[in-house]
């Protein structure tokens, strides 16, 4: 369900990047494209956080059939949270001043 999400969002992130330069709304599309590129990166953040997952929550379960499905949802929500918060963030920044 997690992935569903994560695909529509970039579905969405990547249309409305692709209709704001057909508006030449130029600084909207760097934003939406930024976005979309974070939900890209979605799958393979996932990947580096399952392992992480899977060691944080297995003393907590009993068996495997348990804790495989609540490490790919701990991994995935965290991922999806920790991409949009870092694209967020990134477009919020105050670039540094030229010299």
């Amino acid at each position: 369900m997690l992935n569903v999400v994560a695909a529509l969002l970039w579905l969405g992130f990547t249309i409305a990047g692709f209709r704001a330069t057909r508006q030449h709304r130029y600084a909207d599309h760097r934003k939406w494209m930024i976005r979309s590129f974070a939900m890209t990166m979605n799958t393979l953040l996932s990947r580096v956080y399952a392992p992480i997952a899977f060691l944080a929550l297995g003393p907590h379960y009993s068996g495997m059939e348990t804790l495989m499905p609540a490490a790919a949802t701990l991994s995935g929500t965290l991922s999806l949270f920790t991409l949009l918060l870092v694209s967020q963030w990134w477009l919020d920044r105050k670039p540094a001043s030229a010299r």
